[in-house]
């Protein structure tokens, strides 16, 4: 296991989101500023993990499926910067970022394995997913979002992809593992100010950065389509009006629980046991 990932992005979340959000101040500043730093931390950690797995940037012009989600993730630092502002907006502009990528990143099993309507088939249902889940971003009014439940949601899903990648595409689960840094120290500062929404400029791109290298799992190692649709929807689980009489933080550790039980399901579908023959 390759910890360098892990250390720089941890660093990094912890030096950008704390200066951006200064928690320690009762007056904290501008939301805008919080937001802008979600997306461009978020953004900068997926080059800073891939760099510290690989020993080197994606490629430009991208030759590789992960290089097409790295730039795919940058390029949602666009609708990520705008999600707090024009929500119709960033959805329209992340759900074609996510096309693009899915049929930018399939050209190897277009050409060469898939045949008849396959390739439309698998490209069109990655595409649907990916737009789905830019519909389903709260949008900036959404009391739910307020405090640590959806960024406690996003940054424990991530870990549950990481786990599920694991199991069958292990330099991609230390990419993913290594940024949910991000969610988490946002969830971190909304338990320290749980009154306010922190969400904006974050769930953008993780939409494009953990379903992107699912749908890349799926397509090119083992990942079940089934577990990784079930880790992509379960930061959706906040959204459960559950415990409405109780405060912002233990709602977070109902609705954390609550994806951490979904992934768990998910690793259960995606687990496959050793073959005993193998090796012979």
């Amino acid at each position: 296991m390759q910890f360098e990932p892990f250390l720089y992005c941890g660093l990094a979340a912890v030096l950008i989101l704390s200066l951006a959000w200064q928690p320690w101040r009762d007056s904290a500043p501008g939301d805008s500023q919080g937001w802008i730093a979600n997306a461009i931390a978020w953004t900068a950690g997926t080059f800073l993990a891939v760099h510290a797995m690989k020993g080197r940037l994606p490629n430009f012009p991208p030759t590789e499926a992960e290089h097409f989600w790295a730039y795919a993730a940058l390029l949602c630092l666009v609708p990520a910067l705008l999600e707090a502002r024009s929500w119709r907006v960033s959805t329209m502009l992340g759900g074609t970022i996510f096309a693009a990528f899915a049929w930018l990143a399939s050209e190897p099993l277009r050409t060469s394995y898939w045949e008849g309507t396959e390739p439309w088939l698998q490209v069109g249902g990655a595409t649907a997913v990916g737009a789905l889940l830019f519909l389903l971003r709260p949008r900036p009014a959404a009391e739910w979002a307020e405090g640590p439940s959806y960024p406690g949601a996003l940054a424990l899903s991530t870990g549950c992809g990481a786990a599920l990648l694991g199991q069958s595409y292990g330099g991609a689960a230390h990419v993913v593992g290594a940024l949910a840094f991000f969610p988490a120290v946002v969830a971190c500062i909304a338990m320290i100010r749980p009154r306010r929404c922190y969400w904006p400029g974050l769930a953008a791109a993780w939409t494009m950065g953990v379903p992107g290298l699912m749908v890349v799992g799926v397509w090119f190692a083992e990942t079940p389509w089934s577990a990784a649709l079930i880790i992509a929807l379960s930061p959706q689980l906040v959204r459960l009006p559950l415990m409405r009489n109780r405060s912002r933080r233990e709602r977070a550790v109902l609705h954390g629980a609550l994806v951490v039980a979904a992934g768990a399901l998910a690793l259960w579908i995606g687990y496959e046991p050793a073959s005993p023959y193998e090796g012979y």
